[in-house]
């Protein structure tokens, strides 16, 4: 039978997973406008915390690396990895890629290979996602580290 201390544990982990998934689902919801967004960002962001944040947060706690920074700087690379290798295939390929707007063309890749504009618009969107799985970190963290703290 688990002891009191281990079911304290479980419950500080499941709901460190959901703050970690509903805080940047929350962030995303408000500033889209729509409230509709956030079951599928909080979906979303729950498999990248599963997958991804509780195999690291178990490696960390073995090797007693638990400071608040560590949750952060996990949580922004968990923000960003996915999403650069995801839309990796806006620089790599044949051809050219431009827009034009309002008569001004901007090239992003001439003859397959990116331009200055190019990896700009590639590394821009991975702050926004950097700074969402940073903030992600932290909300884990807090819930992770102050659970029960009123309790005491």
């Amino acid at each position: 039978m688990n002891s009191a201390k281990e079911k304290n544990e479980t419950s500080r982990i499941y709901l460190s997973l959901l703050a970690a998934a509903a805080a940047p689902a929350t962030v995303i919801s408000i500033a889209s406008s729509h409230l509709g967004i956030w079951i599928w960002a909080f979906i979303l962001a729950f498999a990248l915390a599963a997958f991804f944040g509780l195999p690291l947060y178990l490696l960390c706690k073995r090797k007693q690396w638990t400071q608040w920074w560590v949750s952060l700087l996990l949580g922004a690379s968990i923000g960003v990895f996915p999403y650069a290798i995801l839309s990796l295939h806006s620089l790599i390929g044949s051809g050219d890629r431009s827009s034009t707007i309002n008569g001004k063309t901007t090239h992003y890749v001439i003859n397959g290979i990116p331009t200055m504009a190019g990896a700009i618009e590639y590394i821009r969107p991975l702050f926004d996602v950097g700074l969402l799985g940073a903030l992600g970190g932290i909300s884990a963290w807090l819930v992770w580290r102050y659970y029960g703290f009123w309790k005491k």
